[in-house]
């Protein structure tokens, strides 16, 4: 059990403005059996919603990742023997508001929240979640008290583009073909304006970089993600200011279900400590 536990912090939506709430889907799944909780999303990875309880309004959760091949070995005295199981878990605490729509996920290399998305698409008639990262109280507020002039990104791979979960605009359909046009192994946009209000339209610069820290979930390939204001000849780089809590957690040793009730809390006493700042970002009073 992995003692080093990263939470990365989403704004859950549905992908076409409607459809199966998420907080009632993932009661649904709860009542269900193990073993019917199981689905396989991206990847081949199979996921399965192990546990889930609400405390003071927020769902607490945890995801298992079902590994059935390249099993580790059973170290024993005389030898390095088979596991006496056929299955093991990977666990992947989470935290969502029914209120915000947002989630608090313990980050894990093959439980994405575009896996957990798609998981909880499965359950959900057709329902599909999109999920935008949600940017430090810093890098918000410079776009907001100062003046955007400029937006750089950078794609490489543009090919995998075609491999993402979200819906892909005209404007990545135009890089993509523009990459194929002369043969390039990356992109680069950069985009200015100097308008009537002094700058970029100070939401839209956001909603866009909110946008292509969504596809950097989803695809190996956009490489940067910069901005510049009038007040400073400095570029952001919005990589590097998303919401996360990093810590080492003293989890026991071989204890599945105290490891769990540890990460649990855990993850919702850091989700408490931004509640309010989500809840202004989303517009929730």
């Amino acid at each position: 059990m992995d003692r080093d536990v990263t939470i990365r912090f989403y704004e859950l939506r549905h992908q076409d403005g409607a459809g199966a709430d998420l907080g009632e889907v993932m009661a649904q799944i709860n009542d269900l059996g193990k073993r019917d909780r199981e689905k396989e999303v991206t990847g081949g990875v199979t996921l399965r919603l192990e546990h889930l309880e609400e405390r003071n309004g927020l769902l607490l959760g945890d995801i298992t990742r079902v590994q059935t091949e390249n099993l580790p070995g059973h170290v024993t005295d005389d030898a390095n023997d088979p596991l006496p199981v056929d299955r093991i878990g990977h666990p992947a605490a989470f935290c969502f508001d029914p209120d915000t729509y947002c989630i608090a996920l313990q980050f894990d290399m093959k439980i994405g929240v575009g896996r957990v998305c798609n998981y909880f698409s499965q359950f959900a008639n057709g329902t599909g979640y999109a999920h935008m990262p949600i940017l430090r109280q810093d890098a918000l507020a410079r776009f907001e008290h100062e003046t955007p002039t400029s937006l750089s990104i950078r794609v490489a791979r543009v090919r995998n583009f075609q491999h993402a979960n979200m819906q892909i605009s005209d404007v990545e359909e135009h890089i993509e073909a523009l990459g194929a046009l002369f043969g390039a192994p990356s992109v680069e946009i950069t985009v200015s304006c100097k308008g009537v209000d002094g700058g970029i339209n100070r939401n839209r610069t956001i909603n866009t970089v909110r946008r292509w820290l969504g596809l950097k979930e989803e695809i190996d390939g956009i490489r940067k993600i910069t901005g510049t204001t009038i007040e400073s000849d400095e570029a952001f780089n919005f990589v590097k200011s998303l919401l996360k809590e990093s810590e080492t957690l003293d989890l026991p040793a071989n204890d599945p279900a105290d490891g769990m009730a540890r990460r649990l809390r855990h993850v919702r006493a850091k989700y408490e400590l931004h509640q309010h700042y989500i809840r202004a970002v989303t517009g929730v009073a």
